[in-house]
């Protein structure tokens, strides 16, 4: 060892030749010329100082208004991916069209690098750029916070998976009619524009941009520098000062070697959560320029007095004296620290001090050699021991453990707490799509670490571990070195950050079959020696036959246990069914007779039990005999219906089903009987049969032609009423095809025949028929299928009214709804001509005028000095807010009087926009649901937004709701809009004299009405109310 005296002489001799005139000398030099120096220096400083502030201050205004150009472009992609969730290819069309739609936005846009849909589990499912193969985002940000938010929602800036640049993506969930997640819709913007925009300001050569975000990486540099980008600046103090203060200035030297001036402000997010920097440098060298060569200037006339007397002092001190001096000290200092590998780095010489570092690194060579055998020889014994005491307690856990969790657990914690391991934990295959490895216990590390990692022991990029290997080959898998090794790739930053370094994977097997694997996880490389190894594959041995005999154990409590409950619940289900059950033995004694049996016969089970069966007295013995002769032959009898006798001597009527009990044997050891009781059914069939006679006389009483048609369209029925209305008897009609079907109204009859027969009822279907004189009548329809007792339809019963009359009524009421529609239909048209045309004029001269006002206000702003910007600056961003407000205002006007999204998308996605719209507005909870439609009418989707638009808007001011639904359908030729809500209702008769709701319901109805439609209203005070109109298509 390394003496103390040793040190000591050592020291002593290195002072004194730091000690030397030579030094002294040049500390004299030094002295002389330092308060002229001082001064120099201290000018150029202070105009440095001056220029770097003004320089500072211009970097950091830049910086600013690139944040708030990336504000800008984030708010307007808010609302492209806004409108995209509306549109029918994005919500529900198929990818082909989506695919065409998101393409033809990405071709029209500099500024986006791909625009997609995602489905709720993170499968790609559309992408304006084409897909290699499947995609799945699931991990990102950004379709994180969409998802979990059902909100808009900002990721953070990283490398795309399609492009392989930096990009940031932002989201808006699709959701949808009952507000679940549908799917989410995404745009990413690349950093390109950032470039753009250096290039078109006026900045000095060598002036850099870069994006970071808050790790400290570098997402993106202009100009371009691909080196650069991918690196970090998370440990330099520069990002902790940006961290710290969000926004300001400093100077530093940066990647390229060039120092300069930097201004940076956040953007982007929130400090802590996805926030990113914009940091602008200005090169030192031409801010410093004129400085700098003033200052040089001065120094160069102060030093070139004492440059020669320095130089020769340098030369020579440093190179003989003192470079080997400092040499000697620095290893002397690192050899008394411990450090043995410590070397002077000198050449052995002549003289004095190349002897002396040459003696001191045969020394240090020879001490560092000592302690590594020492080291490695208490390392290997410590760690052999440390793994036979670890699995001296995993055994005595296998015999301890009463239950597979409980083993699972103990093993672990005795690998980690006595093995000295960093993570142990013990993980099942699942037989899932994904196979998947589930993990069962675990010791060491954070709870919950493992659900963070996406293990499997499949052929895929998560089943490349160590621990799928073993599950997949059956053998012991080892990574000695897992930041090195290149299956470890996916989980390499989570081992690091946990201290791992090796890991080993144990299959556990069962009868040749892997089934788990038991992991452990070591914190130095290369810590899985072949002694150790062996010991490690010798536990997972003994800890699969362990899980197995406990597997046994709880395989054979739980059979015993469902043995018991089986015959409980059979207990029970006698004891508890409503229909006597019995069972004899073969000589014809009862040994069971449940509660059931007991209420029907009137015998109790303790009178009975072992008596011989006492339900068959008389001539009844006989038949008795024969049926329990039949059931121990091994006949199964059922629905035998028998009378039997009440213990009071009464009769009852039975059915009875049977079946023979059989021992272990197989041999029969009786019959179970099960009695039900139909003396209730006898009496409904008598019942039926008079039910059937008075509905004979109520079909000849009937003012209704009322007649029954077989299978071929014959009468069979026909009831006064028919021989009224149609002038046929009922002798003329019966047997006959029915009479009152012309032959051009044949085909009709038959498609409405085919149609109940097929089990369809229909109800008031109106027709045209003839009377026997030949006169035309208007008939309404009511007809169901007659069906046998197995249910098939045999027949047709038809109830025909004569609606002639009331058809003469309609079309004159008809005529003149004619006459009222076409008024509506002229006034609607001019209104909404001129909402349009006062949405144009908005448009035209207004908003142009507001856009104008904006491009002049940014123009004076630039324009501003430096010294005009805090006096100025606040009121032209005031002025610009102003500006911004009242164009959002005057598009909410002209959204009003004329929706865009009517025109370009239809009814549906206008619908659902005005109720986002709405409900952000007025706080009303507003669902838009229907199936998608293909386009109506015009004047048909415009009247239908307006009465929804109306609606809203009554709900929202006198309903005292908080919850409306819109439902669009398509029926047949019709169009159905419904509008309900859940607020206090009223009366529907008092509405046309509350001013308040009368006026609504005037002008609805009337729009309606213009279209050729009609509207029904439903409300009752505390139910609500629902507004349903009718348009044809």
């Amino acid at each position: 060892m390394f003496s103390r005296w040793n040190r000591a002489v050592w020291l002593s001799s290195l002072k004194a030749l730091k000690a030397s005139l030579r030094s002294r000398l040049l500390l004299l030099v030094a002295l002389a010329a330092l308060p002229a120096l001082g001064l120099t220096v201290y000018s150029g400083l202070e105009q440095r100082a001056f220029i770097a502030r003004k320089v500072q201050a211009e970097a950091l205004t830049l910086a600013r208004v690139v944040a708030r150009d990336h504000q800008e472009l984030v708010d307007n992609t808010h609302q492209l991916l806004e409108i995209l969730s509306n549109l029918p290819e994005v919500r529900e069309g198929p990818p082909e069209a989506c695919n065409e739609l998101l393409a033809q936005f990405l071709r029209s846009s500099k500024i986006f690098m791909n625009l997609g849909v995602t489905a709720p589990d993170g499968q790609v499912s559309c992408s304006a750029i084409p897909l290699d193969g499947p995609l799945n985002l699931a991990d990102r940000s950004w379709f994180q916070r969409a998802a979990q938010s059902g909100e808009f929602a900002i990721g953070d800036y990283q490398v795309s998976r399609l492009t392989g640049q930096a990009n940031l993506a932002l989201a808006h969930p699709i959701l949808n009619d009952q507000g679940q997640l549908q799917a989410v819709v995404s745009a990413s913007i690349g950093l390109d524009w950032l470039g753009q925009f250096l290039s078109q300001a006026d900045l000095p050569q060598g002036t850099s941009l870069a994006v970071i975000d808050s790790q400290g990486a570098i997402l993106a540099r202009f100009p371009q520098v691909e080196e650069y980008v991918g690196g970090s600046i998370a440990d330099t103090p520069t990002f902790a000062q940006m961290a710290a203060q969000g926004e300001g200035t400093y100077e530093a030297v940066a990647y390229d070697g060039v120092q300069r001036l930097y201004g940076f402000t956040r953007f982007g997010g929130t400090q802590g959560n996805g926030e990113l920097f914009v940091r602008v440098g200005i090169p030192s060298a031409i801010a410093y320029a004129e400085a700098e060569r003033a200052l040089r200037r001065n120094l160069n006339v102060l030093a070139l007095a004492a440059l020669l007397a320095i130089i020769a002092a340098l030369a020579g001190g440093e190179v003989l004296a003192l470079r080997p001096a400092r040499a000697l000290l620095e290893s002397t200092r690192r050899l008394a620290a411990g450090d043995y590998t410590a070397r002077t780095g000198l050449r052995p010489g002549p003289g004095e001090l190349g002897q002396l570092a040459a003696s001191f690194d045969e020394m240090a060579s020879a001490l560092l050699q000592r302690e590594q055998e020492r080291d490695r020889s208490q390392q290997e014994l410590r760690r052999v021991n440390r793994v036979l005491r670890m699995v001296s307690g995993c055994n005595q856990a296998l015999v301890q453990a009463g239950q597979e969790t409980e083993l699972l657990e103990r093993v672990c914690r005795s690998i980690v707490e006595t093995g000295g391991y960093r993570l142990a934990w013990v993980g099942y295959a699942e037989q899932d799509e994904e196979q998947s490895i589930r993990p069962i216990a675990r010791s060491g590390g954070e709870d919950g670490c493992l659900k963070k990692l996406r293990l499997s022991w499949g052929e895929n990029e998560f089943g490349r571990s160590t621990c799928g290997a073993a599950i997949r080959t059956g053998q012991t898998s080892i990574s000695h070195d897992v930041q090195a090794d290149p299956s470890f790739e996916p989980w390499r930053a989570q081992a690091r950050e946990k201290g791992i370094a090796s890991a080993i994977a144990l299959p556990l097997r069962i009868e040749g079959a892997t089934f788990g694997v038991l992991a452990i996880y070591a914190g130095e490389a290369g810590a899985f020696e072949a002694q150790e190894v062996g010991l490690l594959e010798g536990l997972a041995s003994d800890l699969a036959h362990g899980i197995q005999a406990l597997r046994g154990e709880a395989a054979h409590r739980q059979a015993q246990i469902a043995l018991q409950e089986m015959t409980e619940r059979l207990r029970a289900i006698i004891q508890a069914s409503p229909l006597p059950i019995l069972f004899l033995d073969p000589t014809g004694n009862v040994q069971l007779w449940n509660p059931a049996a007991e209420k029907t016969f009137g015998w109790t089970a303790e009178e009975i039990i072992g008596m011989p069966y006492p339900l068959a007295a008389g001539e009844k013995q006989a038949e008795f005999r024969s049926l329990f002769s039949r059931a121990l032959s091994g006949e199964s009898l059922a629905g035998v219906e028998v009378t039997r006798q009440h213990k009071d001597g009464s009769l009852v009527d039975v059915s009875i089903h049977t079946a023979p009990i059989r021992d272990a044997s197989g041999e029969i050891s009786g019959v179970m009987g099960v009695l039900a009781d139909i003396g209730e059914r006898k009496k409904a069939e008598a019942d039926l049969h008079a039910a059937n006679e008075a509905l004979s006389a109520l079909v000849a009483s009937s003012p209704l032609a009322i007649f029954t048609l077989d299978a071929a369209g014959r009468v069979g029925t026909w009831n006064p009423a028919a021989e009224r209305i149609f002038g046929y008897s009922a002798g003329e009609a019966a047997g006959k095809t029915l009479p009152s079907v012309q032959p051009e109204n044949k085909a009709e009859f038959d498609a409405i025949r085919k149609r109940v027969f097929s089990g369809e009822t229909i109800l008031g279907l109106e027709v045209q028929r003839h009377r026997k004189d030949g006169t035309p009548i208007e008939i309404s329809i009511y007809s169901a299928p007659l069906r046998d007792a197995h249910g098939n339809v045999t027949g047709i019963m038809v109830i025909d009214a004569d609606i002639t009359e009331r058809k003469r009524t309609e079309a004159e009421i008809h005529r003149r709804q004619r006459e009222l529609e076409a008024l509506a239909a002229r006034l609607a048209e001019i209104q909404e001509s001129e909402r349009s045309q006062l949405a144009s004029e908005l448009h035209d001269r207004v908003g142009q005028t507001l856009t104008a006002l904006s491009l002049n206000l940014n123009m004076a702003r630039s324009l501003l000095s430096p010294d005009s910007v805090p006096a100025v600056g606040p009121r032209l961003e005031d002025a610009q807010r102003l500006v911004e407000t009242a164009a959002e205002h005057i598009r909410d006007v002209m959204a009003e009087l004329y929706p865009p999204a009517l025109d370009d998308y239809g009814l549906l996605p206008a619908l659902r926009w005005f109720g986002e719209r709405y409900a952000a507005q007025s706080g009303l909870n507003v669902l838009v649901e229907g199936p998608k439609t293909p386009r109506l009418p015009h004047a048909v989707e415009t009247a239908l937004f307006r009465i929804a638009q109306e609606a809203l808007t009554n709900i929202a001011k006198h309903a005292g709701a908080s919850r409306a639904e819109i439902c669009l359908e398509l029926a047949d030729e019709l169009a159905r809009l419904t509008i309900a809500d859940d607020g206090e209702g009223f009366d529907p008769a008092a509405a046309a004299e509350n001013s308040r709701i009368g006026w609504g319901l005037k002008i609805m109805r009337e729009r309606a009405l213009a279209v050729g439609g009609e509207l029904r209203l439903y409300s009752a005070p505390g139910q609500g109310t629902r507004l349903v109109v009718e348009v044809e298509r």
